[in-house]
């Protein structure tokens, strides 16, 4: 499809990606898109908001509990073609502007850094309540 519709010179399919790789590649993006129809949990959509890159994701699996439509650089769609181009549609302009990049890391991101895990960890092997 990219060769039929002449985008082999915007279009770049990256596959699998060691960890330093995706650091780069995440690095060099301006949006970030997850079009799952099923996910457990949603670890890429995570890495892109540390990042501070925007996020458009389909409303599937954990992805909800990560990605909302509370702020201006992540939104969730149905898992559908025509929703996926109208979320796309939403953050072409502010791409188009350069102005697409986070301002700052979204709150969701805290929840799951290192130390808040082990903490909650450590709270239910003492049989405390979150």
């Amino acid at each position: 499809m990219i060769a039929q519709l002449h985008l082999e010179d915007r279009v770049t399919l990256y596959g699998r990606a060691a960890p330093h790789e995706v650091v780069a590649l995440l690095k060099a993006a301006q949006l970030v898109v997850i079009p799952s129809r099923d996910e457990t949990f949603g670890i890429v959509a995570l890495e892109a908001m540390a990042a501070e890159k925007p996020v458009l994701a389909t409303r599937v699996g954990g992805l909800p509990e990560l990605v909302s439509n509370k702020g201006p650089y992540s939104w969730l769609v149905p898992p559908t073609v025509d929703d996926l181009t109208k979320g796309l549609n939403r953050f072409l302009p502010t791409i188009a502007a350069g102005t697409a990049s986070a301002a700052s890391v979204d709150p969701t991101v805290d929840r799951f850094a290192w130390q808040c895990v082990v903490d909650r960890y450590e709270d239910v092997l003492r049989g405390a309540t979150p």
